[in-house]
């Protein structure tokens, strides 16, 4: 239980005008007093005055030092910010890592009709960026920039990405990307014609049929071709132990982060992150 505050009316008394005098408030050797004397009457309203004016000096030092650190960190983030393209530019880049053009209007439906490739979009930062282990576009929102930047992340190691600035690849510690960075990035996936592209709300039968077809085991050597057909709702349990199996959860609802999973298991061609060494 956290420790309680009770007020006293003795912690007062320091302030009291008693005799009608001046009434003198200090801290941290800073000092107000009072210019005008008070009877018993308005020592009340005086007392509450001078411990405002109080917490004003102790609270002094404290705003400044935070727009101070404020400034400085605004100023570290702005090559970051530079390096980075708008948002619409750095979308052509990252397409690019598929081989493919993004339009200026809406290149997430455009991507889709002319090349399968749906976007994903996601707050869940460094952790599930890694889990992903594709080129994504960091969404980089800083005071002082009207609309959002996006920057190219190619490459990953333990403590440091890769990023595409300029036309060049260059490393940059994690602990940088904290500056600007607030865990919002977009990335592409292979969806199937059969995929809406997010999470269906309820799988259609044709993405019944492919997951069924997809997730089904393997034959065992030697054995013969064929066999019983896979029930409709039998994807559900193997999608549920295939997502278990690869530390997500088994909802058994085949979002965009499962179907990724799927895609590498399926050895479907997409781009990876580079692994950074030491």
């Amino acid at each position: 239980m956290a420790p309680s505050l009770r007020w006293s009316s003795s912690w007062f008394e320091p302030l009291r005008c008693a005799g009608g005098g001046p009434l003198r408030v200090s801290h941290g050797g800073l000092e107000a007093r009072t210019t005008a004397f008070v009877g018993r009457g308005g020592a009340a309203l005086l007392r509450a005055h001078a411990l405002v004016f109080a917490l004003a000096l102790a609270l002094t030092p404290a705003l400044a030092w935070a727009g101070t650190a404020d400034a400085a960190q605004r100023s570290a983030a702005e090559p970051l910010m530079s390096a980075a393209l708008p948002w619409p530019e750095a979308l052509g880049q990252l397409a690019a890592q598929w081989g493919q053009a993004a339009s200026p209007g809406t290149p997430c439906d455009d991507l889709r009709r002319s090349a399968a490739l749906a976007c994903f979009d996601s707050r869940g930062g460094l952790a599930l960026l890694r889990q992903l282990d594709r080129p994504v576009l960091l969404r980089l929102d800083q005071p002082g920039h009207r609309a959002p930047r996006g920057l190219l992340v190619v490459g990953m190691g333990d403590d440091e990405v890769s990023v595409l600035a300029g036309g060049q690849v260059v490393r940059l510690p994690l602990g940088r990307l904290a500056e600007v960075w607030r865990g919002e990035f977009l990335t592409l996936w292979r969806a199937p014609d059969v995929h809406p592209g997010g999470v269906p709300q309820s799988v259609p039968a044709a993405l019944s049929t492919w997951l069924n077809r997809q997730l089904q085991a393997p034959a065992a050597p030697g054995s013969a071709p064929g066999g019983q057909p896979a029930r409709p709702d039998e994807w559900v349990a193997r999608l549920a132990a295939f997502q278990m199996a690869h530390g997500l959860k088994p909802d058994a609802r085949p979002g965009p982060v499962t179907m990724m999973a799927l895609n590498r298991r399926l050895g479907i061609d997409e781009p990876r992150l580079q692994r950074l060494g030491p």
